[in-house]
């Protein structure tokens, strides 16, 4: 969500890093190497802050990290006229301390208050064993330290 600055390179040199997992995925599922994807502009890699103003009419929308966004910035993802919109976060994890919050919610949380009722809205919420499917020794560090949240006021985390 924040501007990459002097960061060199185009939207997807900037991002790639943040995005290699999912760009992984992408091109398993298309059989297609991310040159060709890109290329054929089957896939595009947008910034959150190139995308205001933007209207993706056709394409279907993948935004990761939601759980960095503000409030005002969740609107503007959703706003944009995707086909489809898949947005993906965890408000467990919740990283909001850089950005000035009107809402007192991260923008995934924001969004699921305000619209998860809507029949078209899905929701998918992982527990413990579905979503850990790092290491054994990660998923105990994990499992440790998720009750530790609860001091923090975030309750839900444990669920």
């Amino acid at each position: 969500g924040r501007n990459p600055g002097a960061y060199p390179g185009d939207a997807y040199e900037k991002n790639e890093p943040k995005l290699r997992q999912l760009i992984n995925y992408v091109c398993s599922f298309t059989r297609m190497s991310v040159e060709s994807l890109l290329f054929t502009e089957s896939l595009k890699i947008v910034g959150l802050y190139d995308l205001q103003g933007m209207d993706v009419t056709g394409y279907y929308m993948i935004v990761t990290e939601c759980q960095t966004l503000t409030a005002e910035q969740m609107y503007s993802v959703c706003t944009r006229g995707a086909e489809k919109v898949i947005l993906e976060g965890d408000t467990c994890h919740a990283q909001l301390t850089n950005h000035s919050i009107k809402y007192g919610k991260d923008g995934l949380s924001f969004l699921m208050d305000t619209i998860g009722d809507l029949d078209f809205v899905g929701r998918v919420r992982m527990d413990s064993e579905d979503d850990i499917v790092r290491q054994d020794y990660m998923k105990q560090i994990i499992l440790r330290m998720m009750p530790a949240l609860a001091s923090f006021g975030r309750e839900e985390c444990l669920q």
